[in-house]
């Protein structure tokens, strides 16, 4: 049917509108407000050079995990043990062996359920293995302390399972032995006072859960339990046994267990290391270096959140109000070993200075360090020393009496501190010289808001970014140099995601570490905790290059804890450090490097990205309600499955406009060509007219000239639409691979006069 603009002229054509480009998203504003190349919403979407492309992977890196029984890392092969166990008993309600009191070897009888104890017995004559009869419940698991002095079991060397005889003193190790085809447990009859080298790995734990022993002679794995017959109580193994150790790998890599808090040390040397403060003592982690432990003093754990700060060639570890400061003075050769944490000692005590106090919040800034002490006060250490502090000259308070407690002191530059309350900011300038007193002015830069957590505070040039209850906010430097509030938050474009933080656990409190931000690559990266979440499940992306955000990222292990910003590969990488989110213990403290690959991984378990874009509101040249005819779009992939509908004005108007988008790396697009041999045996990889370059990693492909797995292949997909509003969103949908989204086109001719349907 003919359609005309104006009376008694020719057919119109069609109006065309779309986008030619994206650089970035706006969540705020109607889809129809939005101007050309702003996304109504991206979801695990990058813009970059004008396109909307799937964010790179998220992967744990070898060089910062500890091999969960090979323990390649400082820390006496019990304690691992122990470690591995009791962070979160929930997470192994399955587990058939444990560590009771942290110094006996104990299995477990299926039926009835409990536990019983496992020992080495001497008659006089021989040795044997003995179980006791009576068991214990499982609520009678206590965690102690190891006591190497009586404990009944050990790891000779980390590989050899070994139990002690009490009467004798004496060790022996246990083993699966095959004697008239029958597989038994064995025991050496002579027994060991102090330790030898082992030739193999002959225990392992199955599943992380079933304890196994190596028999020698079949290299065949067998799994140990108790039961009971005849009313008595024996120990048991299975005849068969496995020829792999296929429920759990030695080479197995987990992550650290709960984080209490993250630090990037680098010493006058520049031996730059990310330093991970867990149960039993921080960890080093460095690329191409194994993990390495820094203890605290004597027999003390790590127990709650604790704040790290480099001062000089020191680390600093505050562990809150009652606990005094840990200082690590490190071996100026890391691969010569790390001293331990030490209490800090106050130098020249009896000229009025007190010692440096506890506290939860600290910063480095002129050669002084600045401590929070309570809501409101501020503690300044002695010129080049941390150790010590005037307690009646060397404290300012900051808004004292009001109700808003120190989140976060800020060394803005040498001789300016910004001081972050949880309801106000303040700025204390002139900080140099002897006499703080003379040359400090405190002003007040914000009343009306503050920040929420302690790690959401980053600073990009000339500006700091922090999030504040009415978002990401920033404070700039004026042209009277003087510091001031930005008056809208930078985040306002994103405000509908903002909306959705659970505010509860954004913000610090106690040990709770809330909120993170870092600024990497000309981007800023938020964590926050979004739609009930009660831990970082999204980043928040804003690129500085566009001036516009993109959308937020999530992930199957997507657990933000904090960030560090360390080597890797010759430049600087971000990694994120997870939390204690996730039951599964290889996701549980681990490091993981952001923009890497082209999947999540988390060792050896891969996830792919799912990302959406939809794009804004196209209405065309008029606001009426139009007929929208076609719609186009500029795409490529790399091994895609994704999904792209049509989405109207009405209520829930959206349609889809195609079957799953795949492609085929053995198909061509041009007619007449053969299938593509995926071991490249023509050395035609890189051949045009493909409709897709991926590799399959499992098939053997011949190099030849060269190969370009990553490459993508560029199409124009085209839909017929035949559907009326007043406005057309395009929303592409992909749950594996990469699909890059370049342009996109819709086509709309007036609706007709009168009409009052929608399709």
């Amino acid at each position: 049917m003919p359609r005309y603009r104006t009376y008694g002229g020719a057919e119109d054509g069609p109006a065309e509108d779309g986008d030619a480009g994206f650089v970035g998203v706006d969540e705020r504003r109607d889809p129809r407000q939005l101007p050309a190349g702003l996304a109504a919403r991206a979801v695990n979407k990058v813009f970059d050079g004008g396109v909307a492309e799937t964010r790179r992977g998220i992967q744990t890196v070898r060089w910062g995990a500890e091999l969960t029984v090979n323990f390649p890392i400082q820390f006496p092969p019990h304690r691992d043990l122990l470690d591995l166990f009791n962070a979160n008993p929930d997470c192994f309600a399955e587990l058939s062996f444990r560590v009771y009191g942290g110094t006996t070897l104990q299995l477990l009888c299926p039926a009835p359920q409990s536990w019983h104890a496992v020992w080495i017995e001497w008659d006089g004559a021989a040795y044997s293995l003995a179980v006791d009869q009576s068991g214990m419940a499982s609520s009678d698991w206590v965690y102690a302390d190891y006591d190497e002095a009586t404990a009944n079991f050990r790891l000779l060397n980390d590989t050899t399972l070994q139990v002690l005889c009490p009467a004798t003193g004496l060790w022996h190790s246990i083993w699966i032995e095959l004697l008239g085809g029958v597989a038994l447990l064995a025991v050496d009859q002579v027994g060991m006072s102090g330790s030898a080298p082992s030739g193999w790995w002959n225990y392992l734990l199955l599943g992380d859960k079933t304890l196994q022993l190596m028999c020698p002679a079949t290299l065949r794995y067998h799994s140990l339990w108790v039961e009971k017959l005849g009313g008595v109580y024996h120990l048991a193994i299975d005849a068969t046994g496995n020829e792999e150790p296929n429920g759990f790998a030695f080479d197995q890599q987990a992550g650290f267990g709960k984080v209490y808090g993250e630090l990037v040390f680098s010493d006058p040397n520049r031996q730059e290391g990310a330093l991970l403060a867990t149960r039993y003592g921080v960890i080093r982690l460095a690329e191409n270096q194994k993990p390495q432990y820094i203890y605290p003093p004597g027999a003390e754990r790590i127990d709650g959140r604790v704040v790290m700060v480099q001062a000089f060639d020191r680390v600093i570890m505050f562990r809150g109000a009652g606990k005094v400061p840990l200082v690590w003075n490190p071996a100026q050769d890391f691969e010569t070993g790390l001293r331990a944490f030490e209490t800090i000692e106050q130098t020249d005590s009896g000229d009025g200075t007190e010692a440096i106090p506890p506290s939860d919040e600290a910063c480095l800034l002129g050669n002084r360090l600045y401590v929070a002490l309570g809501r409101d006060q501020v503690a300044i250490s002695d010129v080049l020393d941390y150790t010590r502090y005037d307690s009646t000259l060397a404290v300012f308070r900051i808004n004292a009496g009001s109700d808003d407690a120190i989140v976060r002191l800020f060394a803005f530059n040498e001789t300016t501190l910004l001081v972050f309350k949880d309801q106000s900011i303040h700025v204390v300038e002139g900080l140099y010289g002897e006499d703080l007193a003379t040359t400090a002015r405190q002003y007040v830069l914000s009343g009306e808001y503050g920040a929420v957590a302690r790690g959401a505070v980053v600073q990009v040039g000339k500006d700091v970014f922090f999030l504040s209850e009415r978002g990401v906010d920033s404070i700039g430097q004026a042209l009277d140099n003087r510091l001031q509030a930005g008056a809208k938050p930078l985040s306002d474009p994103i405000k509908p995601v903002i909306d959705r933080i659970n505010w509860a656990y954004a913000k610090t409190s106690g040990d709770q570490a809330g909120a993170v931000m870092e600024y990497h690559d000309n981007k800023l990266f938020l964590a926050v905790p979004l739609d009930g979440a009660t831990f970082n499940n999204a980043l928040l992306v804003f690129n500085f290059t566009t001036g516009a955000w993109e959308g937020y990222w999530t992930g199957e292990w997507m657990d933000v804890r904090g960030f560090v910003r360390t080597q890797s590969g010759g430049r600087r990488a971000l990694f994120i450090v997870t939390g204690d989110a996730h039951a599964d213990r290889k996701a549980h403290g681990a490091l993981m490097k952001v923009g890497e690959g082209e999947s999540d991984f988390c060792y050896d378990e891969e996830a792919e990205i799912e990302d959406e874009l939809v794009t804004r509101g196209y209405l065309g040249a008029e606001l009426e309600d139009k007929r929208f005819q076609r719609a186009k779009a500029d795409v490529s992939t790399w091994r895609p499955v994704g999904n792209v509908f049509a989405r109207l004005d009405g209520v829930a108007e959206e349609v889809r406009l195609s079957g799953p988008i795949t492609r085929d790396r053995k198909r061509y697009t041009v007619w007449g060509h053969g299938l593509y041999d995926e071991s490249n045996a023509g050395d035609n990889h890189g051949d045009p007219f493909r409709e897709d370059y991926s590799v399959d990693l499992s098939t053997p492909i011949a190099l030849g000239s060269g190969v370009n797995p990553m490459a993508e292949q560029r199409f124009s997909l085209s839909w017929k639409l035949n559907r009326v509003g007043q406005f057309c969103q395009i929303r592409f949908s992909s749950t594996q691979g990469r699909m890059t989204v370049r342009a996109v086109k819709v086509e709309a001719l007036p609706g007709p006069r009168g009409y009052g349907g929608k399709s």
